[in-house]
């Protein structure tokens, strides 16, 4: 999890707290969307993965500024073939 309990690098690794799920691609199934409580925040979360944005992409889509954290060149994500994550 990238969230300080003080949220003070929340602008650059905001949660994704969208807990309402309107409308999927028809490759994704609704149930594999859930929330946590991080901090008292709700946080989305797909397979168990914690969902966040990378606040210098300025919520963009397409944009990924972040391709370097956490490591250069990889950008962790999740797709329909991800495992559950086991925390």
């Amino acid at each position: 999890m990238f969230t300080k309990s003080d949220f003070s690098n929340n602008t650059i690794w905001p949660c994704d707290t969208n807990s309402v799920i309107q409308r999927l691609p028809s490759i994704l199934v609704k149930t594999d969307f859930d929330t946590i409580n991080v901090f008292g925040k709700i946080q989305l979360v797909y397979k168990g993965w914690p969902l966040y944005y990378f606040g210098a992409d300025g919520g963009v889509r397409g944009n990924t500024k972040g391709v370097s954290v956490p490591t250069p060149g990889v950008w962790p994500y999740v797709n329909s073939s991800s495992p559950v994550a086991t925390m």
